[in-house]
């Protein structure tokens, strides 16, 4: 066949390989004809035949895909968001993103309820009145569930062939049914597993209903557990004083004392790591501990809560902040 052609092979319906479908009509600029080649090797094709048609003009393209003249629309990045068709059942993914909200756009262009009952779906409340004896109330997320499943749109397809969906993840119904109590993560991922678990499958909401009992089942036997369990705590609040601890004396406090503030940041650093308050020490003196605390610090002397332990083991001579560390650590386990 390819010296038949000679020169022409290539061209127009001279495109002769081993594949499932051969081109039986080709323009090469509007339409290509393929009729499915039933001895291919490896089983029979199972379309009889596909027209791949270009269109130059978009409006004309997508009006003829939601008349259903289309039965696959390939883009480039045109109807990743903002294009609505009710009628779309399959997507399929060839672009990777690294935005979840990209991601979630492309997923939702399958994801509409049928265009037959989405209308109807969004009349339907939380609840709903049932006339007759006994008037009562059911949940109507059941028959909006029941509504979409005897559809002609029961579900959508999502084929990922660049790997979005490991990277991203969407709600789905675990998440929408999970509820919004303390215990939803813990509950989703239960249910998820007892779905995953189960060798015929299980519906969302009894897992939710099961993982739910599950869950409160535990907690109440924790409790129970628990109202055997006693325990007492007793706390004892010292006040340090950091010029006693460091042994130093404190400056005359100024005319000025008042008046000068100290920044945002050199009071956290007084009140978090020395443990006293500037507004009471005033400017001089609280400018003195800085200062004596960041020439500890520069010089890898012992800090402040090390000097005080230190002092409550009788020790008084001035270690770096290493050795203050393994001699604390000697002094603590042999009171152990």
């Amino acid at each position: 066949a390819c010296e038949e052609a000679g020169d022409q092979w290539g061209w127009g319906t001279n495109c002769v390989g081993t594949g499932k479908y051969k081109i039986v009509e080709n323009d090469d600029t509007t339409e290509v004809k393929f009729e499915k080649f039933a001895e291919y090797h490896d089983g029979e094709p199972a379309l009889d035949e596909i027209d791949i048609i270009y269109y130059d003009d978009n409006n004309t393209k997508l009006m003829a895909f939601k008349n259903g003249d289309i039965d696959i629309l390939c883009n480039v990045g045109v109807l990743t968001e903002g294009f609505d068709d009710a009628g779309v059942e399959v997507v399929v993914m060839a672009r990777p993103t690294k935005s979840r909200a990209l991601y979630a756009q492309m997923a939702g262009r399958a994801t509409r309820p049928s265009a037959k009952i989405a209308d109807l779906l969004g009349t339907v409340g939380d609840q709903m009145k049932v006339e007759g004896e006994g008037e009562q109330r059911i949940d109507a997320s059941a028959l909006r569930r029941k509504m979409i499943a005897e559809s002609d749109k029961p579900s959508c397809l999502i084929v990922d062939f660049v790997g979005n969906s490991g990277r991203h993840k969407l709600v789905t119904t675990l998440d929408i049914l999970g509820g919004k109590d303390i215990d939803e993560e813990a509950i989703r991922t239960r249910a998820r597993k007892i779905i995953e678990e189960s060798p015929d499958g299980t519906d969302t909401a009894e897992a939710i209903a099961e993982a739910r009992k599950e869950i409160e089942e535990r907690k109440a036997r924790e409790a129970k557990r628990r109202e055997f369990i006693k325990a007492s705590a007793t706390y004892v609040q010292i006040d340090v004083d950091p010029f006693n601890v460091y042994d130093l004396p404190p400056v005359e406090r100024l005319a000025n004392d008042r008046t000068r503030r100290l920044s945002l940041k050199q009071e956290m650093l007084l009140r978090t790591r020395l443990r006293v308050d500037p507004q009471q020490l005033g400017y001089a003196r609280s400018n003195q501990l800085l200062r004596e605390f960041f020439r500890r610090a520069n010089s890898g002397l012992a800090s402040l809560p090390q000097t005080r332990l230190l002092k409550r083991f009788g020790i008084e001579v001035p270690l770096r902040s290493d050795e203050a560390k393994r001699v604390l650590d000697r002094c603590l386990a042999g009171r152990r």
